[in-house]
């Protein structure tokens, strides 16, 4: 050690195997010598060391961490789950471990898998250091995890939770705002993104969403808030703000072939549908309506 601490590598590895020989295969010594490996850029010597130190002791934490690192520096994933999963049958709560773990199975593309181990990093950072960042991370793996599932209901819960640790943060708000809107809370979705405009007026994607939630509720503030997001978004014309425009300013056939268009790409667009249903009503097509 007092090589080692004074950057003495070579006399320090020389130290180390000496006592190894004389006291048999140990964990600590070992951990070392794979860390001087490492320093010198030996990947290989590194987890030769690193696996014989785990050999001599199964419960060496560290040595286990630091091999993990190595497999994932080298991308042999089911290595790196193989010892961190070592790790977490002696600490469950182990943070670092859950945290990589749900990593390996994201880059596996095994997203259930890596849901249950971000489940599990939220009960170990609130049982354990309360670190935000990790909290965050887990809470919005989870949110988008939910809503890849169409279960928006769960997917708003989690988003919920991320804005409760980060209020400040007006894209999670945006977030809230559409999952209320697609889980059919319309007036609360727009309270929801009018405290966002009051908060950050050039925040366009709001008026956006804003613009659609209000002609759904057949609130006539939807053509002024497709006025601010055209004068920040010049260069944008989505097509459903195509459509309510054209409508609410009585162009009933340009707005019928929007909302058509729309509808072509994706049958469950509430608002295109509400649309069609008032030009049809407006002109007595009672069974198209």
């Amino acid at each position: 050690f007092n090589a080692y601490y004074a950057e003495k590598p070579v006399a320090a590895a020389k130290a180390f195997e000496e006592y190894i020989k004389l006291k048999g295969d140990n964990e600590v010594a070992l951990r070392y010598l794979a860390r001087i490996a490492l320093s010198r850029g030996d990947l290989t010597s590194a987890t030769l060391y690193l696996e014989r130190a785990i050999k001599a002791d199964a419960h060496g934490i560290y040595s286990l961490q630091l091999l993990s690192e190595i497999y994932l520096k080298q991308n042999k994933l089911d290595d790196a789950a193989r010892v961190l999963g070592q790790i977490l049958k002696d600490d469950p709560l182990n943070e670092r471990a859950l945290q990589v773990m749900a990593y390996i199975y994201q880059q596996k593309n095994d997203a259930r898998q890596a849901a249950t181990y971000y489940k599990r990093l939220i009960i170990a950072v609130q049982k354990g250091t309360g670190n935000p960042d990790l909290l965050a991370q887990a809470l919005y793996f989870l949110g988008n995890y939910y809503y890849q599932q169409d279960n928006f209901h769960k997917s708003l819960q989690y988003f919920r939770r991320l804005h409760e640790i980060d209020s400040d943060n007006n894209r999670y708000l945006l977030i809230i705002g559409e999952l209320q809107k697609i889980t059919g809370q319309f007036r609360v979705s727009a309270q929801t993104h009018e405290k966002l405009v009051e908060r950050q007026k050039d925040f366009a994607p709001a008026y956006e969403s804003l613009a659609e939630t209000y002609f759904v509720l057949n609130d006539p503030r939807a053509l002024d808030a497709i006025k601010k997001f055209r004068k920040l978004k010049k260069n944008e014309r989505p097509e459903i703000l195509e459509g309510i425009e054209q409508f609410l300013t009585g162009n009933d056939d340009a707005a019928l072939k929007a909302f058509n268009r729309i509808l072509s790409a994706n049958q469950n667009r509430l608002s295109a549908r509400i649309g069609r249903y008032r030009i049809f009503s407006k002109r007595k097509e009672d069974t198209d309506a």
